[in-house]
């Protein structure tokens, strides 16, 4: 047992026996001739390990590729006979030979597995010389995080195949198979968790081409990746995704819903089957076979469905009712749409286009076989003249062929009173009513069973798909078959309005008279302005941030900037004098106060409004603050000039863009309401976060700062802070939440008593991070079975700094490699590891290990300066301590312990 290492080039020939234990060959020709493995002896390569093992392994025992492998090749060439497991966790694995990988009986203790376990390690396996494993459990643990599908587990160059099943594991998200050439032929299961809630994505990549003769199924399987018994699918959660220029091939040929994937239940891009690049064909037999889920083709991408297919219809049936969309080419013999079908062409606005015919029928008008739950979304700007191929102005389905219009299976039943859905997304704030919108550009125009205008329901909707009333907007669809297209006829005109508030505080729908402009009563798709003319006196004292309300958050704000010499900090709306304890009695005395001098308060409580957009804009820092029990729908966009404050203390779900000028602040989630961003955030004003959950998706040109003063901010890209030209500020009762990502932020930190979150991440922090007075609580935190990493590159520090908390859980690591300069505690607590850079210097007053363990090997010793203070209570310090002259070590709570209550340092002391 144990580890045993050969690091030298060596010359004997003769077989090397494992008996048990591991010998770690870091050296290329560290062992010239065969290894024998025991059942308990692996044959490990390790860092350094850069070549050809030409050997024969043989024996009950193991093969594994170290994690610290990163960029090495351990090739295998020729036939190995060993009946153990190998496993890949670092570098690369390269065999030539169908029998490269040992004998197997198709169970784990003799199969295959990469794992780089929820991160995004690099380590894989690659096929090459036309060879066929046959039988082979290959086992995958998911990786997870922006860039993971970039790193394949397996790579395939030639024409390779692998026949045995293909099981996905826990704690990740994408299982990556690359062709970089030639065809890899897949014929086995191909499977993944179930029910955990996590998604799964199976992604094949590469200029190569990829067969999947078996199946890519949705619940799972056993042991060695079978079925036993009746499959349960407990949750749909498996996406396939197509990368690369070559063409991924689906020939399962069923007619088995079992047999296939359905997509994540998340109805998000990225879920279904996603076709970002090159092809992806289904084979079927005799009109079998079409895939279960919904089905995305990005612009440039083919879905190609005319083989073994003489009319590919997307699955009307629930619970599949098959949704296509997307910019890229469906190439078809004909394309059966249905009433419960949803299309939506374009991968933003842009053009499904149909190498083919296409039927749009209506099945069943009394929804017994299919339901009406589909539509044909289309985004629409305000040019409807706009109609060629791939415009970027308008939506469009393109068909080279014929389009049939008809009722019933074949198309040839008369129409009655059923409807398709149609919904008109706006694009560009307005529509066009002078020109009919091209909605479908047919080869040929043919309509069947009496099909007519009044078989078309048309609704104005948001990107969400929420349906939009109380416009001035009428539409209707217009068949035209000697142009030979659908085309969309909008009328109506919206009005642009300003708030009065001459009534009451609310903002309804075509009731309530609070305007002036066109009209004096809001209808959605009007274009509405907040300004000063609705405005009345000055700001509000104790209202220190400005948010139209005297509450907590005053308090804070006044207690972390106290003893400044001006009022700026609070918004100089206290005594008018510097910072200090008059300014609590003004908060004190006005504490509940909200509404007053500079502000305009509006209520949305009567259902979600649609503007086209809104504007707030002060020239005397009025506030503008919008609450109630509803909000902004849809795709709004917001823009705050001049010197406004808007406050958004309702929740919003805030798709539009977002422009914020540079004396201008936003404030979102005020109150405990809650937006959802995924829209840009532009401008060099100032982003408030002042309570709620907020979740940020997508990346924001932002260069103004970021203030979370309470709430969650929570965020799932790596932009999502914007710019760098900025810091983000959290303040005490503020949260930056990182849940389930694998991101690296260069944002510059300053926390002020607030907290940042890290569950389940690989995080990098490569910004600096400034500590206030309240100090920092890093909490790094694990709820699956995986070993996250948080990693922080940027100095920790303050002049006036409070304590630094490190919380980390069992199983997860926070390693710091800048420098830690904060004057007050550095306080490590949780049962997991605060790793210690080689580089790194820590200057904080006291380090307190009271939990887990503080790992400074990297180091050559922890070195404590005189005045600094090493203690702890439950915790243990890995590695070597140097203690100054001057520095104290505190063993427990202020004393030594009376009994052994903590086992506190596993430390080599130096002078």
């Amino acid at each position: 047992a144990g580890n045993w290492t050969l690091s030298g080039a060596n010359t004997y020939t003769g077989t090397t026996t494992v008996a048990g234990g591991v010998l770690q060959l870091p050296t290329t020709g560290a062992v010239g001739g065969d290894a024998s493995l025991g059942a308990a002896g692996t044959l490990a390569f390790t860092a350094g390990y850069n070549g050809a093992f030409t050997g024969n392994v043989s024996g009950a025992g193991g093969v594994q590729l170290d994690s610290s492998l990163t960029t090495e090749t351990v090739t295998f060439s020729g036939a190995k006979s060993y009946g153990g497991a190998t496993l890949i966790q670092g570098g690369t694995l390269a065999i030539n030979n169908a029998s490269g990988l040992g004998t197997s009986d198709g169970t784990v203790d003799s199969g295959t597995t990469v794992s780089t376990n929820g991160s995004q390690g690099s380590a894989k396996l690659a096929l090459s010389g036309g060879i066929n494993v046959a039988g082979e459990l290959l086992t995958l643990f998911p990786r997870r995080g922006e860039g993971v599908v970039d790193l394949p587990h397996v790579t395939s160059s030639g024409n390779n195949s692998w026949g045995g099943n293909i099981k996905g594991d826990v704690n990740g998200d994408n299982y990556n198979i690359e062709s970089t050439s030639g065809t890899l032929t897949l014929s086995g299961f191909l499977s993944a968790p179930d029910n955990d809630g996590g998604i799964r994505n199976f992604v094949f990549s590469g200029a190569g081409n990829t067969n999947v003769t078996g199946k890519i199924v949705d619940f799972p399987t056993n042991e060695t990746g079978g079925v036993s018994g009746t499959p349960l699918n407990l949750e749909n959660n498996v996406n396939v995704i197509k990368r690369g220029t070559g063409t991924l091939t689906i020939s399962t040929a069923t007619d088995n819903n079992d047999d296939y994937w359905f997509g994540s239940e998340t109805n998000t891009i990225g879920s279904g089957t996603v076709i970002e690049q090159g092809t992806l064909e289904v084979v079927g037999s005799a009109d079998n076979g079409e895939l279960r889920s919904d089905v995305q083709v990005r612009f440039g991408a083919t879905f190609k469905v005319n083989s073994g297919f003489t009319k590919y219809n997307l699955l009307p049936t629930s619970p599949y009712e098959v949704a296509l969309s997307g910019g890229g080419t469906v190439v078809a013999n004909t394309l059966g749409l249905w009433e419960s079908n949803t299309i939506s062409p374009g991968d933003s606005v842009g053009t499904l286009k149909v190498t083919g015919n296409m039927d749009l029928f209506y099945f069943d008008p009394d929804e017994t076989t299919i339901n009406n739950t589909g539509s044909l979304n289309f985004e629409l700007g305000n040019d409807a003249t706009v109609k060629t191929a791939n415009n970027t102005e308008n939506d469009l389905i393109s068909v080279s062929g014929t389009v049939r219009i008809g009722a019933g299976g074949g198309g040839g039943n008369a129409f009655g009173s059923e409807q398709f859905v149609v919904n008109a997304i706006i694009a560009d704030g307005v529509f066009d009513t002078n020109n009919n919108y091209t909605l479908i550009d047919a080869g040929t125009l043919t309509l069947q069973g009496g099909v007519n205008a009044s078989n078309f329901q048309v609704n104005f909707t948001d990107s969400l798909g929420n349906v939009i009333t109380g416009s001035r907007y009428t539409a209707a669809v217009v068949l035209d078959t000697a142009a030979d297209e659908v085309q969309l006829n909008v009328d109506g005109t919206p009005v642009s309005l300003t708030w009065t508030g001459a009534n009451s505080t609310a903002w309804d729908i075509q009731t309530t008279a609070n305007w002036s402009g066109g009209d004096t009563q809001f209808a959605n798709l009007d274009a509405v302005t907040f300004d000063d003319s609705s405005s009345t006196g000055g700001p509000q004292p104790g209202d220190f941030n400005n948010d139209g309300f005297v509450n907590a958050a005053d308090y804070t704000l006044w207690r972390d900037n106290l003893g400044d010499a001006d009022e700026t900090a609070i918004g100089n709306n206290g005594d008018g004098g510097g910072i200090t304890q008059d300014d609590y009695i003004v908060w004190r005395d006005n504490y509940g106060q909200t509404g007053g001098a500079g502000q305009v308060s509006v209520d949305i409580s009567d259902g979600d409004v649609y503007p086209s957009v809104v504007n707030f804009t002060s020239a005397n820092g009025t506030t503008f603050t919008v609450s109630g029990a509803n909000g902004f729908g849809g795709g709004t966009p917001i823009n705050v000039a001049g010197n406004a404050t808007a406050v958004l203390a309702n929740t919003n779900t805030l798709q539009g863009n977002i422009s914020i000028a540079a004396d201008a602040t936003l404030n979102i989630g005020q109150g405990g309401g809650a937006s959802t961003v995924s829209g840009n955030i532009s401008g060099a004003g100032t982003l408030v976060i002042g309570g709620g959950y907020n979740p940020f998706t997508s990346a924001n040109s932002l260069t103004g700062p970021i203030v979370i003063n309470a709430g969650t901010l929570t965020v799932s890209n790596a932009g999502a802070l914007g710019t760098t030209a900025s810091p983000t500020t959290i303040n005490s009762a503020g949260t930056l939440d990182f849940n389930f990502q694998d991101l690296a932020v260069d944002e510059n930190l300053i926390f002020n008593g607030g907290s940042m979150r890290s569950n389940d991440s690989t995080l990098t922090l490569n910004g600096d991070i400034t500590i206030g007075a309240g100090g920092a609580t890093f909490q790094v935190t694990s709820t699956s079975a995986g070993t996250p990493v948080t990693t922080v590159n940027g100095d920790i520090g303050g002049v006036n700094s409070g304590p630094v908390r490190a919380n980390v859980s069992a199983g997860v690591t926070l390693s710091v490699n800048g420098n830690i300069s904060n004057n007050g505690l550095l306080r490590k607590t949780g049962a997991g590891t605060l790793v210690i850079g080689a580089t790194s210097t820590i200057g904080a007053s006291e380090i307190a290990a009271d939990g887990g363990s503080i790992d400074v090997t990297a180091k050559s010793a922890l070195a404590l300066a005189s005045g600094q203070t090493l203690s702890g209570l439950d915790g243990t310090v890995t590695g070597n301590v140097s203690a100054s002259s001057g520095a104290v070590v505190r063993v427990g709570a202020g004393s030594l312990p009376a009994g052994p209550a903590a086992d506190y340092i596993d430390a080599t002391w130096g002078a």
